[in-house]
C-alpha cells in the first residue's frame, strides 16, 4: 500500500528572485557590485555552493515490485531480474518478514522490554542499501548502510521510540543483536514496514527471505506496467503480483502489521521450537472474548472485530439471508482468535503472524471454501462484511475465501 513521497530541502543561499524581484531605483556603486556578485555566483557557483546544492533530495521514484506471496525462489528471482534489466531497469531484492524484538533502551534506561524468552513481532525489511536507489527516500539506504537501523513512524510512536535508542532483536536462530536507530521515516518511504535494516545487519540475525523484486528507472509507467504483466503471466507456475507506487490500494487489500497493532493493541509472543505461539496473556484478557454472534454463536474473537462481525452478519439476517452462512461449520472448523503463523502452500512464512492471532480475522463457512482454492463464497456474503471494514482473503495472492479481515477504516 506504499505511495511515492518526496521531501523537500532548501539552500543555505537565495538567489535574487527567491526572495522577490530585485527592485532597484538609481543605481549606485554600492548597488551595482552587489549585482554584479550575485550575477558571478548564479553563472560561476563556487565549488562550496555546489556542494550546498548537492543536497537537495530528490524525490522517491516511482517503481514496480513483483512478490510471491510466500517468498521468491532462486530460479524465480533470477528470472524475474532478467526481464527487468533487459528492459532497461534498476532493481533491486527486498527481504520481508518478522523479527521479534526483545528491548528498547535509552541512556541505559528500560523503555520497553519482552519477557525472557519472549519479542514483540515486528515486521521487517532487509535492503541492499548500495541498489535501493531513491525508492524509499534519500534517507534510508543512507542510515542502514552505517549498520543503523530505521523504524517507520507508527511503529516508533507505538514502541515509544525515538532516534538513538538502542533496539534489541531475537534472531531467526535465536541470536540476539542490538541495533542503535539512525531514523523514523514515514510508513510511506518503508513500505509499512516497521523496520528496515541493511541486508549486512540482516544476516547476523539469519534474516534471509528474498520476498519481491523492486523495479525502477524504466522510461515511463506504460513499460513498467507491461513488463511486469509479462512476468506474472509468464511464471504461473509460481503465483506472483505486481504492485505499483503510483497505484491506489486494490479493494481488498490488507493493512501493514503497524496499522493492525494501532487498530487493535500490540503484544508479545513466545514461540516454541514446534512453531507454537503464547500470546501476551494481559493482551488476550484485555482485547478479546468470548462473543455471540449473530448466526454462528460464541466465537472468540477482538471486541472491535466482534462487534463488526456481528453486523454484517445481522445484516444478512435483516435481508433474509440467514441460510447463506453455516453456523456449525462456521464455528467449529472457522473461527476468529487462533495464535499462529501464516499458513503457507509452498516457501516459507517467515514467522510471519497471522492475523487470528490479533483475533482480527473470522472464517465462514470453511469446508466450502478451502484455503489455496476459489471456493464457493456468496458474494453477498462479501459485501455484507466489506460494508463493515472486512476485506475478502479470496481475492489474495494465494486465496482465502473463507478469510475475512478487519481493516476498519485505516
Amino acid at each position: 500500500m506504499a505511495r511515492s513521497a518526496g521531501s523537500k530541502s532548501y539552500l543555505s543561499m537565495s538567489r535574487p528572485e527567491a526572495s522577490g524581484p530585485l527592485i532597484m531605483g538609481k543605481p549606485t556603486i554600492g548597488m551595482a557590485a552587489t549585482l554584479a556578485i550575485l550575477t558571478a555566483w548564479w553563472l560561476f557557483p563556487t565549488q562550496q555552493a555546489v556542494a550546498v546544492r548537492a543536497k537537495k533530495a530528490p524525490k522517491n521514484a516511482e517503481f514496480v515490485s513483483v512478490n510471491a506471496s510466500r517468498g521468491l525462489d532462486p530460479l524465480t528471482l533470477k528470472a524475474i531480474n532478467r526481464q527487468f534489466l533487459a528492459a532497461g531497469a534498476k532493481t533491486t531484492v527486498v527481504h520481508q518478514g518478522t523479527i521479534d524484538l526483545t528491548s528498547i533502551m535509552r541512556n541505559s534506561s528500560i523503555v520497553k522490554a519482552a519477557p525472557s524468552g519472549a519479542g514483540f513481532p515486528m515486521s521487517t525489511l532487509a535492503i541492499d542499501p548500495k541498489s535501493i536507489g531513491p525508492t524509499m527516500g534519500p534517507n534510508v539506504g543512507k542510515v542502514v548502510s552505517t549498520g543503523r537501523i530505521v523504524v517507520g513512524a507508527t511503529a516508533a510512536t507505538t514502541n515509544g521510540v525515538v532516534v538513538g535508542d538502542a533496539v534489541t532483536l531475537n534472531g531467526w536462530e535465536r541470536q540476539t543483536v542490538t541495533f542503535e536507530v539512525g531514523s523514523i521515516e514515514p510508513d510511506t518511504n518503508v513500505g509499512g514496514a516497521e523496520l528496515v535494516l541493511s541486508t549486512t545487519s540482516a544476516a547476523k540475525l539469519g534474516f534471509d527471505r528474498p520476498f519481491s523484486i523492486r523495479a525502477y528507472g524504466l522510461r515511463s509507467r506504460a513499460l513498467a506496467r507491461s513488463t511486469a504483466e509479462s512476468i506474472v503471466a509468464k511464471w504461473s507456475r509460481v503465483p506472483l503480483r505486481a504492485h505499483y507506487s503510483w497505484s491506489q490500494p486494490l479493494l481488498d487489500d490488507t493493512i501493514p502489521q503497524s496499522g493492525i497493532k494501532a487498530l487493535l493493541g500490540e503484544f508479545w509472543v513466545m514461540r516454541g521450537r514446534d512453531g507454537g505461539l503464547r500470546v501476551d496473556p494481559v493482551w488476550k484478557a484485555a482485547n478479546t472474548a468470548d462473543a455471540i454472534l449473530p448466526i454462528v454463536g460464541v466465537v472468540r474473537c477482538d471486541n472491535t472485530v466482534a462487534a463488526a462481525a456481528a453486523k454484517a452478519l445481522q445484516d444478512l439476517i435483516d435481508q433474509g439471508l440467514r441460510a447463506l452462512v453455516h453456523a456449525r461449520d462456521s464455528r467449529k472448523y472457522g473461527g476468529c482468535f487462533n495464535a499462529r503463523v501464516t499458513r503457507s502452500l509452498v516457501g516459507s512464512s517467515g514467522r510471519n503472524l497471522s492475523r487470528h492471532t490479533w483475533g482480527a480475522a473470522i472464517d465462514i463457512n470453511p469446508s466450502a471454501n478451502p484455503y489455496g482454492s476459489r471456493g464457493h463464497m456468496d458474494v453477498r456474503i462479501i459485501k455484507a462484511f466489506r460494508r463493515q471494514g472486512f476485506v475478502w482473503g479470496g481475492s489474495f495472492l494465494i486465496p482465502d475465501p473463507m478469510h475475512f479481515e478487519y481493516v476498519g477504516s485505516y
